[in-house]
């Protein structure tokens, strides 16, 4: 009778901290949320947001076309009506979806109605893609104030959400991949194949000579210092704003990126790889806007 008394206790608390266990798992499934966009080559949406802080998982795959379970093949021959596409997983308590899309629509050329950069054809043009009322209005006032901050017509259709397939499984994290592949430029790793085909693409360049330092201050949320704006003697900045992780508002001139330094030594901030890069290849090129589109 004592064991038994005894263990009434122990099983109780076992099944209160079990109730706990779960709700508490409810919960954050309950705040997870979902964004699908397409933004051309999925390899590279999929890359960019995955560092984004709260972004729990982005996944390669295709929607907005009728073929059930379509393969790659399919999907890039035409004709399937899908959109290469990335599903993202967010946190909404660091991370808001008009954040995302804002980051999205400055991670893209949403001027181009015929795909992206060196990627032609249907399946390689951009989207957004919603469920419900509210999800829309988000994304239309995502892409108005897009709009009105580049001054071109962004052409990016905000569409219904339809059944989403996860591509297949060579090309999730293929940025990041290990594994031999054969390529023009001879047999590489995965992540070293992404590194040549992103650049040979002309992704990067296009966007920053199309939104210029507006794409560094969408990258910077709750993650350090980034690029306000810069002021510039003719086509060539001159002089960079920058907003620290404190709120401080620092400067910094273009020689303190050409040499590569991961600071501004005279204002000890630390910048962004990507603050850096942009920075760097700015004062190299000019102002990318200031140029006649090269496409």
């Amino acid at each position: 009778m004592r064991s038994t008394n005894t263990a009434r206790p122990i099983v109780l608390t076992l099944f209160m901290l079990l109730a706990v266990a779960v709700k508490g798992h409810q919960a954050h499934a309950q705040s997870v949320e979902t964004l699908t966009v397409a933004g051309g080559c999925f390899w590279c949406v999929e890359s960019d947001f995955e560092s984004v802080p709260g972004v729990l998982s982005a996944v390669s795959g295709y929607t907005g076309g009728n073929t059930k379970s379509p393969t790659y093949k399919q999907v890039t021959a035409g004709g399937t009506g899908h959109y290469e596409a990335v599903q993202i997983r967010f946190d909404p308590t660091m991370v808001t979806r008009k954040q995302l899309l804002s980051m999205f629509l400055r991670s893209v050329d949403p001027t181009d109605a015929d795909g992206q950069f060196c990627d032609r054809g249907d399946s390689y043009r951009t989207a957004i893609f919603t469920s419900g009322a509210d999800q829309t209005s988000v994304a239309k006032a995502a892409k108005s104030e897009a709009q009105s901050a580049l001054g071109q017509t962004i052409v990016t259709p905000i569409l219904p959400a339809t059944a989403f397939y996860p591509a297949e499984a060579y090309h999730q994290d293929y940025y990041k991949g290990r594994k031999l592949v054969l390529t023009r430029f001879g047999p590489k790793r995965q992540s070293e194949a992404y590194k040549r085909y992103r650049k040979a693409c002309g992704r990067d360049a296009r966007v920053l000579q199309l939104w210029g330092m507006q794409r560094l201050s969408q990258r910077g949320i709750n993650n350090g210092p980034e690029v306000m704006k810069w002021k510039r003697r003719g086509n060539t900045p001159r002089l960079f704003l920058l907003r620290t992780g404190r709120g401080d508002q620092k400067r910094a001139s273009c020689t303190s990126f050409k040499s590569g330094i991961t600071s501004a030594v005279p204002l000890r901030v630390t910048i962004s790889a990507a603050a850096r890069l942009a920075c760097a290849s700015a004062c190299a090129i000019g102002n990318p806007r200031s140029r006649p589109d090269s496409t």
